[in-house]
């Protein structure tokens, strides 16, 4: 099941999808992505995830743009740290491409 929810979270699409609104200023495509990757993240117990993409979201919310885009790059490592962190659960049980989620 674990394994399964960690497939769910897809962080390579929602990093694109960061990476795209971030790039042509949505900040309201930026707010709702936002939000679910804190809501996937908190579904894994991801926290410093959840918490970055709380911040984030509530810092698009509210028009701090000068915080998003600070702090955007922290969001964008936390999303590719914690597809390190799934890969590397993947591998160390034994699971195979088919069976990841």
């Amino acid at each position: 099941l674990y394994t399964r929810l960690l497939g769910m979270l897809e962080t390579d699409r929602r990093i694109r999808q960061l990476e795209e609104a971030y790039r042509d200023a949505d900040w309201k495509s930026y707010e709702r992505i936002c939000g679910s990757v804190k809501s996937a993240a908190l579904t894994v117990g991801a926290m410093r995830l959840a918490d970055a993409a709380s911040r984030m979201e509530k810092s698009a919310h509210s028009g701090r743009l000068a915080d998003v885009r600070n702090s955007h790059s922290e969001l964008i490592a936390c999303c590719r740290g914690l597809n390190t962190a799934a890969a590397g659960y993947i591998r160390s049980n034994n699971i195979s491409e088919g069976e990841k989620y």
